[in-house]
């Protein structure tokens, strides 16, 4: 207890410094930091109202992550994305939440699918009421559920990981794009009512291969990939 007690403010300033990078990340990703853009320690620090070091540790981590590099006169030169990259991680990202999805319609109790249906009628209920917060929260609450009960702590890193290279908000800004996205879903629920685990990671491969080509097609439009187009 002691040894933890010892290390707090250093377990808070790492907390920190991941908020920091998370929202940094959000921010490049939506385009309000442009590639080359310098983004100076200090001024960022100041910004959100914190001090420097936890700015530092969370560019540092985003430059691992190849959304920034280091320049000089203490600051960090918004890199210009690789749209192959991308593609490869949207890729895997669908192979990943398909197996997840594969393993939830096998060990999915009958209280967890009640819970899924729930969280779906309340997506719809969200789009029928214009209110993209709340389709954004469901929808990732849908997929939270499913890779719950998919209990493969490994996979779902995985799938964390790959997460960070998509942009939040999303989702319910395309126009067209939620009322796809709630009948993908419909195909998932009721694959894993049957307790049908191919079709479960058939529909969840397909859904997340749909929905990151959108993802790809608005990040391209925003100008951050690097002189390269989607084919």
């Amino acid at each position: 207890m002691a040894l933890l007690s010892g290390n707090t403010a250093s377990f808070q300033k790492k907390q920190l410094s991941n908020h920091i990078a998370e929202h940094i990340r959000a921010e490049i990703l939506a385009g309000n930091f442009s590639p080359g853009e310098f983004l100076r320690l200090d001024e960022v620090a100041k910004d959100l109202g914190v001090s420097v070091t936890p700015v530092r540790e969370a560019f540092m981590a985003l430059s691992v992550e190849g959304f920034v590099r280091h320049a000089e006169r203490r600051g960090f030169l918004v890199t210009p994305l690789n749209y192959t990259d991308f593609e490869d991680l949207y890729t895997l990202l669908a192979q990943v939440a398909g197996r997840l999805s594969e393993r939830a319609a096998s060990a999915m109790s009958t209280e967890d699918i009640t819970e899924l249906e729930s969280v779906h009628d309340r997506m719809k209920e969200a789009a029928e009421q214009s209110d993209p917060a709340e389709v954004e929260r469901t929808n990732d609450e849908f997929h939270r559920v499913i890779n719950r009960a998919a209990n493969s702590s490994k996979l779902a890193w995985i799938l964390l990981s790959i997460l960070k290279y998509v942009p939040k908000r999303f989702y319910a800004t395309i126009h067209g794009l939620t009322p796809m996205l709630l009948e993908q879903h419909e195909r998932i629920l009721s694959a894993i009512r049957d307790r049908n685990p191919a079709e479960a990671y058939a529909a969840m491969y397909e859904h997340e291969k749909i929905s990151m080509r959108s993802v790809l097609e608005h990040l391209d439009q925003q100008g951050l990939f690097s002189n390269q187009t989607i084919q």
